[in-house]
């Protein structure tokens, strides 16, 4: 892959998000100066039972940035089979997601729920590198499954034995979720203890926070998530704000102009229920916009592809 021969450079990724990493938004992630795309989460064993609604959530198409599949489970045949029917596709790297911290995906021994299982986590990357010695494996974690089990280092070990190539780290316990602080000096300690790349997520939301989190844990590169909704600028901002120490946020005609590339997209890519998925993030293209309220108001209220289509090419014509 292009980024891992730049290790001088800090990497960029963008989060895997199920609903909003949606292959039109990663579409518009592509325009942007990212060193790796993910998918959004994809269940092995809806792969493994051919579930149809599975197919969109992988849809991409190659281009100069590099995409990787995200993929949750628990089962190692499962994994095994995921990977063998993916392999070809052209995903640069397989993510196994060892944070999500929802309960449906608990309910299933997934997620976060591995993090009190180390010793599984080994076997499950030591079996994929085995039949799979080529391919990159990545895995995403959270700094454990509860606060009086912060096990961070035993996982992060256990990765780096079984073969991952490098490791996401967001930097909260799984009861946390999306509150509360980071916590900068466990991901610090990840750093120096593996011998393998390690990837900051976690409170992300301007350039200002991307270079706070290498600064502070040393790490190789960032991971945006909830950040980049409806604002893809973040990567260049942060990507200019780390070279050269500064960046220009954009003007309202490149955010219309974006946003309305994004509803294209949708509407293109699912001609039923697009606009609809739209919907997540349009109202967040709107910040700094005058008539942003007007805006949100008509978005929210429109029930067809059409209707939003009349609102998306008035904001065009107000900000040429």
């Amino acid at each position: 892959m292009k980024f891992l021969k730049e290790p001088q450079k800090k990497w960029i990724f963008s989060a895997p998000i199920c609903g909003f990493t949606r292959f039109p938004y990663r579409k518009i992630l592509s325009h942007f100066p990212i060193d790796l795309i993910f998918t959004e989460m994809v269940s092995i064993d809806a792969l493994y039972y051919q579930n149809p609604n599975t197919l969109p959530l992988l849809a991409f198409e190659k281009n100069d940035t590099a995409t990787g599949v995200q993929l949750v489970g628990s089962k190692n045949a499962f994994f095994l089979s995921a990977v063998e029917r993916l392999k070809d596709k052209g995903y640069e790297v397989f993510d196994i997601n060892l944070g999500c911290p929802v309960k449906k995906v608990l309910k299933a021994h997934a997620g976060s729920y591995l993090l009190q299982f180390p010793e599984k986590i080994n076997q499950i990357f030591t079996s994929l590198k085995k039949e799979f010695p080529p391919i990159l494996f990545s895995g995403k974690i959270r700094l454990g499954y509860s606060e009086e089990n912060k096990n961070y280092l035993e996982v992060a070990k256990a990765l780096e034995e079984g073969g991952a190539s490098f490791i996401t780290v967001h930097g909260r316990t799984r009861p946390k979720m999306y509150s509360g602080e980071i916590d900068y000096e466990a991901i610090k300690n990840i750093k120096d203890q593996v011998k393998i790349p390690v990837i900051g997520n976690g409170n992300i939301f301007t350039a200002e926070d991307a270079k706070k989190m290498i600064d502070l844990t040393g790490c190789d590169g960032v991971m945006p998530a909830r950040g980049m909704l409806g604002n893809p600028w973040l990567f260049r901002e942060i990507r200019d704000f780390l070279d050269q120490g500064k960046y220009s946020e954009p003007t309202l005609k490149e955010r219309a102009e974006i946003m309305a590339k994004n509803f294209y997209y949708e509407v293109d890519f699912d001609k039923r229920n697009g606009y609809k998925e739209f919907k997540k993030n349009g109202m967040k293209y709107l910040k700094g916009f005058p008539e942003a309220a007007v805006y949100r108001k008509g978005i929210a209220q429109a029930h067809s592809a059409e209707q939003l289509k009349v609102i998306v090419e008035e904001i065009l014509s107000q900000h040429k």
